[in-house]
């Protein structure tokens, strides 16, 4: 049963920024769309509360909701109360928008779902759109401006207080400076121990920020010593009912821009970005000259001001920033995670990928160098290591820049940090065997691991299950660096020729009046040489981690042998055309499989990833080709003569084909069949536009024109404009057989024949049907 079956939902597009993306939703989870606002309608989805002219009044019963309920629901994998997400309460905090300064991340994200569920907004950037600062802390960029600018400060408690009376309370009451840190007692680390029954060590570092959770980072945040801090005072309290204390020793820094959730991007990297903006003299004005980037998975999880400061960032030093990848115009991909369709497409097309992290040092440099470290790559998970929050992590002896990065690379996996070692911490980032966090450690039996232990986290997705020497034997050089690097090392293939191409072009520049000139000819060699020479080794070479495309398996399975190839190195993907490995149990007319065999070099079973599984690495594919005798018997085609021929020519290439209504697969799917066979689906419309309204200019063509139909639609006269012209008709076994055996027979399949006389000979004999023309009686 689909997530969203039951739902008749109507969209008022006008108001809703992704109307396409939201429809698939609800039509994917068993949802039935309603074209027009009737009583049919249970579900309105609209980001806005729609204008009267919309007609809403007939279905005035039925709750008007914003589109986050069906992408959170979809995120949840349950269907969700729909009071929190309607339009048509007037709720608590409504209007309101609340901006959180130096809070704990725990308290944040508890802040943000209250204030989501009252009706207001929540975001980290201190603008005019603020009506209150949530804090507890009197100092700082973020209070100075609010108070600066007449904004409403108030500490947690408030919004607590007026909820439990339904009404808002007075701000005044609830300012910080009369809730502040004052009222409680600090301790430090030593005798706050001693009241929780245990022994936790203070260092000469800075006393702790835990973070961590279903978020990796956010801004200007301090995190409790406590892992279960709560929303105020009330809720940060022991066991023993003792006041837990907040240390606030480490510097926090005031953001601007950010995120609440899942902020991918440490706050350092925005302020940093930020100074880059204007700095660098002329030198620094080209450093990103000629070089064109599309960012992906940043979108998801951040705010449209941080991003567009980023884009000033890249445009203010010669660089420029496209909305939609464009494998004929990108040369760099800014990838969060690798798990999206974009990445895979771009290492196939063999792009120079990295983080928005490798930007960043690249500006704040000043100089031009590839991916060195473990963040400069995209992760293997998309938020966070999967079961982060298993374990807790803090560090020693790594100071300046070194310190700096340890702590990123914790915050992007989603371990829990802390500033303090005890007895329940799980590792200790450790860069040499001394001090006493090393000492405390080894003596309670805590795990002592380098920062390759992170690196490799980063790059795998999960916790190592068994630790090599390799993270244990502290001081080692180069640990910031995966130590698996099959995919780092062929993410960095294409960086070799693009600094090569980079540097003769700033070496040409020397030149100014050229300058123009010289990035416009980069942009293009950059493109062609990457996209083109990578690219072929890639394929002919087979080297590149493996993209997979798997069909015909049930969930369960899937999901595991996913977890494997990604685990391993590879990537998974849903777009046949991009992958370079079919992974199916057997032969099936699936959109996926029929793509698949037209572009895919290998139609694999799941043997060959439980082989790779086993072993730990990538084995080869050779003796796990997927055969099956019956079905290959029945369609007349084996798999490895199918896969020499797709290797050899697209088998529909030079084919226009255009299908009618009725058509199973629908022409969407039939689409992506075809298109990965080198063929095009058209329109009758575009037919006629090639070929002339009476298809007068089809003799002598280099294209050839089919349609796909059915008897159905044949009899009922939808194919009527082709057939009175001598356009053959076929059904669709063409194509679909045509894929599995990746060969076109135009003597089998055919409904109606083309006409022997010339392509305008008239009407040919359509009596086998009922009728000729108009819709058929029998039509369900």
């Amino acid at each position: 049963m689909g997530l969203f079956e039951g739902v008749s939902f109507y969209i008022a597009e006008k108001t809703v920024k992704d109307a396409g993306e939201l429809k698939n939703a609800l039509v994917k989870g068993g949802g039935q769309r309603e074209f027009y606002p009737s009583e049919l309608v249970s579900h309105v989805i609209s980001d806005s509360l729609p204008p009267p002219s919309l007609g809403l009044a007939r279905c005035s019963t039925c709750p008007i909701l914003h589109s986050d309920w069906v992408f959170m629901s979809c995120r949840c994998g349950v269907l969700l109360p729909t009071a929190p997400f309607s339009l048509r309460e007037d709720k608590l905090f409504s209007g309101l928008v609340f901006c959180p300064s130096k809070l704990p991340l725990a308290d944040t994200e508890k802040l943000a779902c209250l204030v989501f569920y009252y009706g207001g907004r929540l975001q980290l950037r201190l603008d005019a759109a603020v009506t209150h600062l949530v804090t507890m802390d009197t100092n700082g960029a973020k209070y100075e401006a609010a108070v600066r600018h007449g904004v409403k400060v108030v500490a947690p408690d408030w919004l607590i207080d007026s909820i439990e009376t339904g009404v808002l309370v007075e701000e005044e009451e609830y300012h910080p400076r009369l809730r502040g840190r004052g009222d409680h007692t600090h301790q430090s680390p030593q005798k706050a121990s001693q009241c929780n029954g245990d022994v936790q060590e203070s260092t000469d570092e800075s006393p702790g920020h835990t973070t961590g959770g279903q978020t990796r980072t956010t801004a200007d945040q301090t995190v409790p010593e406590t892992a279960t801090a709560g929303m105020v005072d009330r809720e940060m309290r022991g066991e023993d009912g003792e006041r837990k204390e907040r240390m606030d020793g480490e510097e926090e820094m005031e953001v601007e821009g950010g995120v609440l959730e899942s902020a991918p991007v440490i706050t350092r990297e925005d302020e940093n970005m930020a100074r880059s903006v204007g700095g660098g003299g002329e030198e620094g004005e080209r450093l990103l000259a000629g070089l064109v980037f599309h960012l992906t998975g940043y979108l998801e999880c951040m705010d449209v001001d941080t991003l567009s400061k980023w884009k000033e960032v890249i445009v203010q030093h010669g660089g420029s920033v496209v909305d939609m990848y464009d494998s004929a115009h990108c040369t760099h991909l800014l990838a969060l995670h690798k798990k999206s369709d974009t990445f895979a497409k771009a290492y196939a097309d063999g792009k120079c990928i990295s983080s928005a992290h490798w930007l960043n040092d690249v500006l704040t440099d000043g100089r031009m160098f590839p991916p060195r470290c473990a963040l400069h790559f995209p992760t293997a998970f998309k938020w966070q290591v999967p079961g982060a929050d298993k374990y807790s992590v803090t560090l020693t002896n790594y100071s300046g820049r070194e310190r700096e990065l340890v702590k990123d690379m914790i915050h992007l996996t989603g371990i829990p940090y802390t500033g303090h070692l005890s007895r329940d911490t799980t590792y200790l980032i450790c860069k040499s065997p001394s001090g006493n966090k090393y000492e405390k450690a080894v003596e309670w039996g805590v795990t002592v691991v380098n920062a390759s232990f992170l690196a490799d986290i980063i790059h795998n997705g999960q916790v190592p299950a068994v630790l090599f020497p390799r993270h244990t034997e502290v001081g080692q050089p180069h640990e910031f660096l995966p130590s698996h690097c099959f995919e780092a090392s062929r993410l960095l293939r294409p960086w070799e020729e693009f600094l090569r191409l980079y540097s003769e072009a700033h070496r040409a520049c020397l030149d100014h009046t050229t300058t123009d000139l010289v990035f416009r000819s980069l942009r293009k060699r950059v493109g062609a040489e990457l996209g083109g020479v990578v690219k072929k080794q890639r394929v002919e070479e087979g080297a590149g981690p493996p993209v997979v495309l798997l069909t015909g398996i049930s969930q369960s399975i899937s999901r595991r042998l996913r977890e494997t190839v990604q685990q391993l190195g590879g990537v998974v993907s849903d777009r046949p055309r991009d992958c370079t490995h079919l992974v199916a149990p057997r032969v099936a007319r699936t959109v996926k499989f029929l793509s698949g065999v037209s572009v895919c070099r290998w139609v694999l079973t799941p043997d060959w990833i439980e082989q790779c599984e086993r072993e730990g690495r990538l084995v080869s594919e050779e003796g796990f080709t997927l055969r099956d005798p019956d079905a290959e018997a029945m369609f007349m085609m084996d798999i490895p003569s199918s896969l020499q021929r797709a290797r050899t020519s697209e088998f529909l290439q030079g084919y226009w084909l255009h299908a009618t209504a009725s058509v199973q697969p629908s022409p969407e799917s039939l689409r992506d069949i075809i298109e990965c066979a080198g063929g095009r689906l058209v329109s009758s419309s575009e037919a006629q536009g090639r070929f002339g309204r009476k298809f007068e200019r089809m003799a002598g063509s280099e294209v050839q024109f089919l349609v796909l139909s059915t008897p159905e639609d044949l009899c009922s006269g939808l194919c009527t404009l082709f057939t009175s012209h001598g356009v053959p008709v076929y059904n669709a076994e063409l194509v679909l057989t045509g894929a599995l055996r990746q060969q076109v027979d135009l003597s089998q399949n055919l409904l109606f024949p083309a006409a022997t006389s010339g392509m305008n000979s008239g009407p040919a004999n359509t009596s086998s049907c009922s009728t000729t023309s108009g819709p058929s009686t029998n039509e369900e």
